[in-house]
């Protein structure tokens, strides 16, 4: 029987990480959600949303343009495989914390603005 191995504490400290995407989700999602009443429409504009984060990233496999970094920049797949590979990337955080905020704020603002609204 062989000794035990030392565990890789990155990888394992890192498996809530993928709750940081759907908590990014559900921060775009209430901001969509105060556009319309309909919870079906809110769900649908979510999904596309998340979608267009998710493939931003393809277009620099064809281009390797200034916008094409830029977009790559922006999209969830670059800043998610650091935290899958157990690299907690400060740049990552910033990320993930920046768009939760700001889905929170803008919601705050939306509701904000629609309390006088019947």
């Amino acid at each position: 029987m062989s000794a035990p191995t030392a565990l890789k504490m990155g990888p394992m400290t890192n498996c809530v990480i993928p709750s940081k995407k759907y908590v990014l989700v559900m921060a775009l999602g209430m901001w969509f959600s105060t556009f319309t009443k309909n919870q079906i429409i809110a769900g649908s504009i979510s999904l596309a949303a998340f979608l267009l984060l998710y493939v931003l990233d393809w277009g620099t496999a064809y281009s390797t343009s200034k916008w094409a970094q830029t977009l790559s920049s922006l999209a969830l797949t670059p800043h998610f495989d650091n935290f899958a590979k157990g690299v907690i990337d400060l740049g990552d955080v910033i990320y993930y914390l920046s768009v939760i905020g700001l889905g929170i704020f803008f919601t705050a603002r939306s509701v904000e603005a629609l309390k006088g609204r019947p």
